[in-house]
């Protein structure tokens, strides 16, 4: 490769770390300031962390909560050249047992010379791979260990299982690989992590691929004990150890591990011991044997579907389990913990021939395994686990049975009006009544419900569930976050806490005050048709847009007068205002268009800038429940487009034409509008009526009563010659308006 081809590359190489951000500006421009062939190494005072990493560009980072440091040094192979920047000096090869002790192996390099092992490797000729145990590593064996390598011949056991034939330099071996070593039938299982950790029998290897004239070593933090290995797959592994009984029995009624050993994969297996089953209460324990979905939960959040070594955990990650939940490490100064389980200062773990096990004192629990009371806990729901405990219900939920829990999130119960959730927490029948209401009998997962489907409270208060799109609603909540299954039921968390339904639509319009117009309208239109307003059938809940009685003066005296005395329009309005279904206000997301379906109507509904808006009305209080439905208050009518208001004129009488004339220049110079947008605090918009000739409104109003009035004998042919003679009536006095104005300009 050229010159210029390589400071491509190199530019390249520089660009790519900038843009994915692991590597910052400043950590470039020190790198490069080291000149050639350094590398860096990274390590955290006062711990072990010590790696030659043979890269030369490196971020910084925090190892296990302690901020890491970067040094240079030379990389592999050169030395620094008195007067020369960087590294320029090349080294030598020597043999694998001389460059073991160069690269700070120097006591197992020993051992091997003593035992006479480093004889028979040059001997044998041939190429090989050393994994050297540093002389930290060294320093921290067990008595045990000493005892195996005191006195050691060639054919000792440790020293053979650090030995591999040929050749293996890191690039060469995989994210999971097993390599034969020279100990006969026993393997080394190499791992590469995202950590930019690697390991060999989960042992990190601190320096790799320090090149010799017949291999290679590389430099491991950890003796490799064989006795850590066994010749069995993981569940023979648990079967044989007399420690694990409780999970032997669990994993023998399951198929998870039979399908395991058939897909041929490695694994971890995080193995509870008795001890850690025995802090399980006997019943719940009992129960989790005999429920086989929960069982089968359990074993499958203790497998990590790839071999995880608890060294390459530098900081928090989550590893997918075979089951439905990710596994939560983490590391500090004290070691590393799974799912908050703390293993030892040396984990004790143990290598099987398909992945590694590591023994734990206490069980990591999938949600499936926990009770509600455990769930509303882990879900951090503080102060609705207040409640519970006012409500001295804490049995309830983390006993038997099968229940569906409502439970408000922490922003829902501080929602609450000021002093209520005091009182729920001194009040326990308040506390009682409030916790059963969020509470149904039997498992309600989402892919069950249905529209308008209702589920009874355990004291027989009907919760209404709704079907969004994208969503799911109960009552005038909504389901933030659905479905965690448990124990001994499922927890829904919901945006609002719940309240008793029990009134019907008429009390809750009466107690808002405000909306007697929309009440005399109901009552008007039931006098004439029972049947119009009739809240049943296979609906069981409905949506109630109810205009304020301000709403209804904005029509104007007779306008309104109109509306209730004419039944047919009424009916059509009032149907406007009504929706089939139980539509909560959080079910519309902002900035998006929703096309509702009342009664009479397509609504377009909309949330902007925190508004929310049907048609042109904009919803002043909204999520009123009551029996029959959810109440949402509106500033205006909703009078369905294509009806319109019909309004019998007067006779316009003009007793001062100076004031009148005076009156309406006021009134648009006020409004800003044109003579044709003059609208009469009484009448409305009457523009047309005024050149003469009648509007849409009118027009349409035509069509409609021509409409419904067919087939009725001589019933049209009158009603339109009393429209003709009002419409008369109405040019000639607008005439007579126009002639006295004349006059007045010509004076």
């Amino acid at each position: 490769m050229g010159v210029t081809a390589a400071a491509l590359l190199g530019a390249l190489l520089l660009a790519v770390l900038v843009d994915a951000n692991l590597v910052s500006d400043v950590n470039i421009k020190i790198a490069q300031e080291q000149g050639p062939n350094t590398c860096v190494i990274e390590e955290v005072p006062g711990t072990k962390h010590k790696i030659w990493t043979e890269c030369k560009y490196w971020a910084d980072r925090d190892i296990c909560g302690r901020k890491a440091v970067v040094r240079y040094d030379c990389c592999e192979g050169f030395s620094r050249v008195e007067g020369q920047h960087g590294c320029t000096g090349v080294l030598p090869l020597q043999d694998v047992v001389k460059t073991a002790r160069a690269a700070g192996a120097a006591r197992f390099a020993a051992l091997l010379e003593s035992s006479g092992l480093a004889d028979r490797l040059r001997a044998e000729g041939g190429a090989f791979t050393v994994f050297a145990p540093s002389d930290q590593a060294m320093d921290e064996l067990t008595s045990a260990q000493l005892a195996a390598l005191r006195g050691a011949r060639a054919n000792n056991p440790i020293l053979n299982h650090h030995i591999v034939a040929n050749k293996m330099m890191s690039k060469s071996w995989g994210a999971d690989q097993q390599l034969l070593s020279r100990l006969q039938g026993s393997m080394l299982r190499v791992n590469k992590y995202s950590s930019k950790i690697e390991t060999v029998n989960c042992a990190t290897i601190v320096r790799k691929d320090q090149e010799a004239t017949n291999g290679v070593v590389h430099i491991v933090d950890a003796l490799l004990d064989p006795e850590r290995s066994t010749h069995v797959d993981l569940s023979v592994a648990v079967e044989q150890d007399g420690r694990f009984r409780q999970l032997s029995r669990l994993m023998q009624r399951s198929e998870l591990f039979n399908t395991l050993r058939r897909q041929n994969v490695a694994y971890t297996l995080f193995a509870p011991n008795d001890e850690a089953f025995q802090k399980i209460p006997v019943a719940r324990l009992q129960r989790l044997e005999a429920d086989d979905e929960a069982r089968d939960a359990l074993l499958r959040h203790l497998v990590v579907p790839h071999p995880v070594c608890v060294g390459a955990v530098v900081g928090p990650h989550r590893f997918p389990t075979r089951g439905a939940e990710r596994l939560a490490f983490d590391c500090d100064a004290r070691g590393a913990t799974v799912a908050g389980v703390r293993f030892g200062a040396d984990a004790d773990m143990t290598l099987a021939t398909d992945g590694l096990l590591y023994m734990l004192d206490d069980v990591p629990l999938p949600n499936r395994v926990k009770t509600l009371l455990q769930l509303v806990q882990e879900e951090r729901l503080y102060s609705f686990a207040e409640v519970v405990r006012a409500a001295g219900l804490e049995s309830l939920l983390d006993g038997d049975g099968d229940y569906t829990l409502f439970a408000p999130s922490e922003a829902a119960m501080a929602s609450l009006a000021y002093g209520q959730l005091n009182r729920l927490r001194a009040d326990q029948a308040a506390a009682r009544s409030f916790v059963m209401l969020h509470l149904s009998r039997g498992r309600i997962a989402t892919e069950t419900i249905t529209d308008n489907q209702v589920a009874q409270t355990l004291e027989n208060d009907a919760l209404r569930l709704q079907v969004y799109r994208k969503g799911y609603g109960v009552e005038d909540a909504l389901i933030e976050r659905p479905d965690v299954q448990g124990l001994n039921g499922v927890l829904h968390v919901i945006t609002k806490c719940l309240r008793s339904a029990n009134v019907t639509l008429e009390e809750t319009l009466r107690q808002d005050g405000n909306y007697t117009t929309f009440l005399r309208a109901m009552d008007r239109l039931r006098e004439d048709s029972p049947n119009s307003l009739e809240f049943r059938g296979s609906r069981t809940a409905y949506t109630f847009l109810v205009p304020s009685d301000q709403a209804f003066q904005r029509l104007g005296v007779a306008k309104l007068q109109s509306l209730l005395a004419n039944t047919t329009l009424l009916a059509r309005t009032l149907k406007n205002h009504v929706v089939d279904d139980m539509v909560g206000t959080e079910s519309f997301r902002e900035n998006l268009q929703y096309t509702v379906p009342s009664r009479q109507s397509s609504l377009h509904v909309t949330r902007a800038d925190g508004k929310l808006r049907v048609n042109d009305a904009t919803v002043l209080t909204c999520d009123r429940t009551n029996r029959q439905g959810v109440v949402h208050y509106i500033n205006k009518v909703l009078i369905p487009e294509e009806q319109h208001v019909h309004v019998t004129v007067p006779p316009v009488s003009v007793p001062r034409v100076r004031w009148e004339e005076q009156e309406r220049t006021t009134v648009h110079e006020e409004r800003g509008e044109d003579d044709d947008d003059y609208v009469d605090p009484d009448l409305g918009p009457q523009p047309e009526v005024y050149r003469g000739r009648p509007g849409p409104a009118l027009q349409e109003e035509h069509r409609y009563r021509e409409e419904h009035v067919a087939g009725r004998g001589g019933a049209a042919s009158s009603w339109r010659q009393q429209q003709h003679h009002q419409q008369q009536r109405v040019q000639h006095a607008a005439h007579h308006y126009l002639h006295n104005t004349n006059n007045y300009y010509q004076e």
